[in-house]
């Protein structure tokens, strides 16, 4: 017989469903309908926890930072929770790095301007 609690497959002869634990009124012979439950595998949240750990290495912390966020939101299971929160976090490092090294890089430069005046840094041409 089925628990009409949870729907899992019980002995005949249990008077307490083992796996929720309430009464199943094993004397009462009555037909128990058997609920299907749909089974989807959503795959989104890991879509979006695999592209917000790609998205930083092409230029885009930022939205790395929003399809991690995205993703947690998302995932109603927690299942990907561990991918969205390392995309998450690369994508933060991604973005704290490239700020700062714009950073040192623009000091550099104003550095060259200031000891000398008047010539203009030249870029290599490819």
């Amino acid at each position: 017989m089925f628990c009409k609690y949870c729907g899992k497959q019980i002995p005949d002869d249990a008077n307490v469903c083992p796996y929720c634990g309430k009464e199943t009124h094993a004397k009462k012979s009555e037909p128990v309908q058997e609920v299907e439950t749909k089974k989807t595998s959503d795959s989104a949240p890991q879509i979006f926890g695999i592209l917000s750990i790609v998205a930083p290495f092409i230029g885009l912390s930022f939205v790395g930072i929003i399809l991690a966020i995205i993703g947690l939101c998302i995932d109603k299971n927690k299942a990907y929770k561990g991918l969205n929160v390392a995309g998450l976090i690369i994508s933060i490092i991604i973005l704290i790095l490239t700020i700062v090294l714009s950073i040192v890089y623009f000091i550099l430069i104003a550095k060259y301007i200031e000891e000398n005046p008047g010539v203009i840094p030249q870029y290599p041409s490819f």
